[in-house]
Formats: structure tokens, C-alpha cells, sequence
């Protein structure tokens, strides 16, 4: 029987939260990790000239957020409820928004004026979301961004945090996080889960965090 297969680079980005969807789910799954050098001859191939893709029983989807849906409902991280799956993607799309916002200076060639795009992320764009999510949060007794329970937009959080915390991006400190403590206990919570504590120790080693 065949298992599904995520294709992504060798880096965490946007297959991540599927990643952690997956191993959270309990499913078998292949982590197919691209090599830069066969990106060109692979584009033409997929959907969208995009990664990632998800590879299963002959047919070939693209799109991030659908792939992390679809790994969510194998294993409960998406809701069935209408209301609490639309509070879900709210919050999904949210986060796109917010690193939307970054994407953009990763394009800037020119050094001194990709730094003062990031300072403007850091200071000012940046916080304004995360202080949004914090208060949701916050708000929510649960500790998580919806609902009672972890959701696939937690793990885009997750995924999301860990990445800027860990110094993705050049010019956007980790300091950024001081003001927003919830957003740091929700990381240290979704760290925690046993099934995404050996995945991150076997796939990256404990002190990695790319």
C-alpha cells in the first residue's frame, strides 16, 4: 500500500507544519527532501511550479495549507465542527499574512536596503502580529489559538516561531518575542508533544532549530 509522500527542500519552511501534522497524525509518510540542483528539471512537473507537493496513489497536490488540511484530518488536528474549522483558518491565514510581509526582503539584492526592510519587520510590522496572536492566545484557556485542543494552525505557529526564533532571517531578531510571552509558552507547549519531540531530536538533532 502506498503512503503519502511530502516533497520539500532540506529546510524547514513551508512543508514544516504538514511535517509535524504528519508525525502527529500517526500515519506513515515519506519525507522526500529535494536537492537545490534537481529543483529545475523537477518545476515543470508539479502543479504550480511550487513545493511542496504531496505525492499519493498516482496523483500529485500542490498547495501548503491544503496539504497541512489534509494531514490534519488524519489525525484530528482539523475540526469538524464548521464554526471551530473556519476559527482554524482564520487563524491559517493570519499566519500567511504575517510572513507574507516577509517574503518580500528576501528578493532585495542589495544588503543595506534588504537590513532597513528588516528593521522596519522587526520593529514595527512583525509586532503588530505577533501581538495579535499573543492576545488570541491569551484570550483562549486552552493556550492554543482555537478551540480546546492543538490544531494545525498551532502548528504553523509552531513552525513559524521556530524559525524566526532560531535566526532565519538576517536583521530580525529573536528579542522580537520578548513582549509575547504566550507565544513562547504555546512554542514550549507544541514542543513538548512527544511525537514532535522525537521527530525534531531524530530529523535535526536537539539543538537544531532551522
Amino acid at each position: 500500500m502506498s503512503v503519502p509522500k511530502l516533497s520539500y527542500f532540506n529546510i524547514k519552511g513551508a512543508a514544516e507544519p504538514s511535517r509535524l501534522a504528519f508525525t502527529v497524525a500517526g500515519v506513515d509518510w515519506e519525507d522526500n527532501r529535494i536537492a537545490r540542483e534537481s529543483w529545475p528539471e523537477m518545476k515543470p512537473t508539479t502543479p504550480f511550479g511550487s513545493v511542496p507537493i504531496l505525492d499519493f496513489e498516482g496523483k500529485q497536490y500542490a498547495q501548503s495549507n491544503a496539504i497541512l488540511r489534509y494531514a490534519g484530518k488524519l489525525g484530528g488536528l482539523y475540526p469538524s465542527e464548521p464554526l471551530l474549522a473556519l476559527e482554524v483558518d482564520m487563524q491559517l491565514d493570519a499566519i500567511e499574512d504575517m510572513f507574507m510581509t516577509i517574503r518580500p526582503t528576501m528578493a532585495i539584492k542589495d544588503e543595506d536596503k534588504k537590513m532597513e526592510a528588516r528593521k522596519v519587520l522587526a520593529e514595527e510590522t512583525l509586532p503588530k502580529w505577533l501581538a495579535i496572536f499573543n492576545q488570541t492566545i491569551k484570550d483562549n484557556s486552552s493556550g492554543f489559538l482555537a478551540g480546546d485542543s492543538m490544531s494545525i494552525a498551532d502548528l504553523k505557529l509552531y513552525a513559524t516561531t521556530s524559525m524566526l526564533l532560531a535566526g532565519f532571517l538576517d536583521g530580525i531578531p529573536a528579542s522580537i518575542f520578548d513582549k509575547f510571552p504566550e507565544i513562547l509558552a504555546h512554542k514550549a507547549a507544541i514542543s513538548a508533544n512527544e511525537k514532535i519531540k522525537a521527530y525534531e531530536a531524530k530529523t535535526y538533532g536537539k539543538a537544531s532549530e532551522e
